[in-house]
């Protein structure tokens, strides 16, 4: 099938199975403090769970206070790329069979069940509902990722350190760069909203680094990421109130990409999360809501 006619054939499925896709943007929520209850809150306007893959795990404390947050804490990069396979080959198989039902098609019905056995009942009512176990993925602790990424490239590289070898230094970094972007794109490329929740970057001369920033990783992997995710805000604390910015100044840097190009609104710069982190949630509605 040629190019053209493939993509408008995904946008026409893409339109019979909405329910399986998040109304929510891609983001990066990063800074000191606040930004998981952010990203936690939003199992409570989706009422669908949020899986947070983190390093460090200690998510239990947060899920006390949401409840429909699932936590995998991950030891290393192969359960990484584990588990986002298995979200992968589930919603493949969710939309797969959402057009079979479609169709009414009952002979591949027929082998479809025979296909998934135990997984049988599961898919087809997903399927039936349109529905899509997790409305997030939040990814902690990115720089952390970053680092396993690294550690898997020396590794293959029989190096060091990325850089060791300056005869061909801007090959490795090369390599570096498109291995920790095609490593976090896996979870962006998913029908839900990936959240990268991060700590931040104090200003540094040396680093070249004018404003507090996101760390996810080094160099130009984190600006092609920063661009293909388009929206990032800063969650902070200040005089004993949590905000989130959303619009950034010559101190901290945030994007957005949050408003249709033809409108006259314009984005608070900054909102009070405080005892509330779901009002941020309530805010992108709004935005929705104003673009109809």
């Amino acid at each position: 099938m040629g190019i053209v006619r493939n993509l408008v054939k995904q946008k026409e499925e893409k339109g019979r199975n909405d329910n399986l896709y998040s109304s929510y943007k891609n983001m990066i929520i990063y800074g000191e403090t606040g930004k998981s209850s952010i990203a936690a809150s939003l199992s409570e306007k989706t009422e669908k769970p949020v899986l947070f893959l983190s390093p460090a795990g200690g998510t239990e404390k947060l899920a006390e206070e949401f409840p429909n947050i699932i936590s995998y804490p991950l030891n290393d990069l192969n359960e990484y790329h584990k588990i986002l396979d298995d979200i992968t080959a589930d919603f493949k198989a969710i939309r797969g069979l959402t057009q079979v039902i479609l169709e009414n098609d009952k002979e591949r019905l027929e082998k479809a069940k025979k296909h998934y056995g135990n997984d049988w009942e599961d898919y087809y009512h997903m399927a039936k509902t349109g529905t899509f176990p997790i409305s997030a993925i939040v990814i902690e602790e990115a720089s952390t990722i970053s680092n396993w990424v690294q550690d898997k490239l020396d590794t293959e590289l029989e190096i060091n350190y990325t850089g060791e070898d300056k005869s061909r230094n801007g090959i490795d970094w090369n390599l570096l760069k498109r291995e920790i972007v095609e490593t976090f794109s896996k979870a962006l490329r998913l029908p839900v909203t990936t959240i990268i929740a991060t700590g931040m970057r104090l200003p540094n001369e040396k680093q070249k680094l004018q404003r507090i920033e996101p760390d996810i990783s080094s160099g130009a992997g984190q600006r092609i990421l920063i661009d293909l995710i388009g929206n990032v805000f800063y969650s902070y604390k200040e005089n004993g109130k949590y905000n989130i910015r959303l619009v950034g100044n010559k101190d901290v840097y945030c994007k957005d990409k949050l408003l249709p190009v033809k409108t006259n609104i314009k984005l608070e710069e900054v909102i009070d999360v405080t005892n509330n982190p779901i009002k941020f949630w309530d805010y992108i509605d709004s935005l929705n809501t104003n673009k109809k």
